[in-house]
């Protein structure tokens, strides 16, 4: 049995002795403990013999270059020498070369360039072998990843971290309820009182592990430049997606926490008598009216694409169009605001009707940590190869959650305002 199988079957004989314990409810047998043990010792030796292998490659390499030639994968595509150590792409002349080595490395053949160097030192993630992606190809997928074209990604609180938790200032106090903040007038008649601060405005943000798998056909695998784009460019954009998908309606079990599932979100009723799926002038005046006056300057209108036929159609008393200008009109397309925001239509709005369908938000409302910084980025970018499914993995971690535990009473009203406003469904 090639090495690289030896070792995933003693990584999946530990998995498979602590599932036995955990479905029992209870601890590791003292033989149990000494399998375990065992097992690791297996599998520093198989490591030992996989580096020892490595290392007569790379001699033979060596010997080889010296005759003026080069053979086997460790040769650079196209004959060329070996880059410098410091080479973004640590020797692969493109990403779906590395992606087809990886493969062959599942099926025993290990490619010495993907043992080179602390960057694509194998590794291990939760029992699972991989290898690390060279730098180049790491920042390609973070770039896309958080390329969101409008999304609400890079619109968001974000900040990235080297820890699994995170606290920070859930509560957004407000000039008429300062969290234990004080004025006081030299002329009033009463002694001011020291107050203590509200420290239960502080919250804690836990990031979760979010991966992509990627499927791949026998002929692709074989087919470098087709598996790259694949892979470098098809699973970052479906992660984003995913991840965009949380920020709204993420339950916050084992994911982030959406706004749409959040107690800060304002949900703010449909119209007596109103049409199944309607929209009125009402609904839009009553949800700005709930947007925080602090946020009015930064929010956007999100709308369920299908509303579009009548969004474009709704009228005020007077007969003006609200969402077409009366100069533009149809023919030079929406003029784009609703109330002086923008409107944005995209596939992340619930179905026209439900909850949600039209959203008024301020996404700097939302706190999305994410452990994607330089000295940790290495660690969560591991490339896996799985034989029986034939799929790719790669993992990032990300959470998030609103700033608000609720909405924010108004100063001198009974409405309670947020950063985050949706219709009611209209069933």
């Amino acid at each position: 049995m090639p090495l690289i199988e030896q070792l995933k079957a003693a990584l999946a004989r530990k998995k498979s002795i602590e599932a036995t314990a955990t479905a029992g409810d209870r601890e590791l047998t003292a033989a149990e403990q000494t399998e375990i043990t065992d097992i690791l010792a297996s599998c520093k030796a198989i490591k030992a013999k996989m580096d020892e292998a490595a290392e007569f490659e790379l001699f033979e390499t060596d010997v080889n270059a010296g005759a003026g030639r080069q053979t086997g994968n460790n040769a650079a595509a196209g004959g060329k020498p070996p880059k410098a150590e410091d080479d973004q792409m640590q020797n692969w002349a493109t990403a779906g070369e590395f992606f087809s080595a990886v493969y062959g490395a599942s099926q025993g053949h290990i490619d010495q360039r993907l043992m080179a160097g602390n960057a694509n030192a194998m590794g291990s993630d939760g029992g699972d072998v991989g290898f690390q992606l060279p730098p180049a190809m790491r920042q390609q997928i973070f770039t896309l990843f958080e390329q969101d074209e409008g999304d609400l990604m890079s619109q968001v609180t974000s900040e990235t971290t080297n820890s699994n938790s995170v606290k920070y200032l859930k509560d957004v106090t407000t000039p008429w309820d300062a969290a234990g903040i004080q004025v006081h007038w030299d002329g009033d008649s009463t002694d001011m009182v020291p107050l203590k601060f509200n420290v239960t405005t502080q919250g804690t943000a836990e990031l979760h592990g979010v991966s992509v798998f990627v499927n791949v056909e026998e002929d692709l695998l074989e087919d470098a430049p087709r598996l790259g784009a694949r892979l470098l460019e098809s699973a970052p954009r479906a992660m984003r997606w995913a991840v965009n998908e949380a920020i709204r309606t993420g339950d916050g079990v084992g994911k982030p926490q959406g706004y749409l599932k959040s107690d800060a979100l304002v949900t703010v009723a449909k119209e007596n008598s109103q049409a199944a799926g309607s929209l009125t002038i009402d609904n839009f005046a009553q949800m700005f009216t709930r947007m925080l006056p602090s946020s009015i300057a930064f929010c956007h209108w999100e709308i369920n694409h299908d509303l579009l036929p009548e969004l474009i159609k709704l009228k005020d008393d007077d007969g003006n169009l609200l969402f077409t200008s009366r100069d533009m009109g149809i023919t030079k397309g929406p003029a784009g605001t609703i109330l002086g925001r923008p409107v944005v239509f995209n596939e992340h709005p619930e179905a026209r009707g439900e909850k949600g369908d039209v959203q008024l938000i301020d996404p700097r409302g939302y706190y999305m940590p994410k452990r994607t910084n330089a000295e940790k980025f290495a660690e969560s970018i591991h490339l896996h190869f799985d034989k029986a499914v034939k799929s790719f993995r790669w993992r990032f971690k990300i959470g998030g959650q609103t700033f608000l535990s609720k909405p924010i009473k108004s100063a001198k009203s009974t409405l309670e305002k947020s950063h985050f406003v949706a219709l009611a469904a209209r069933k």
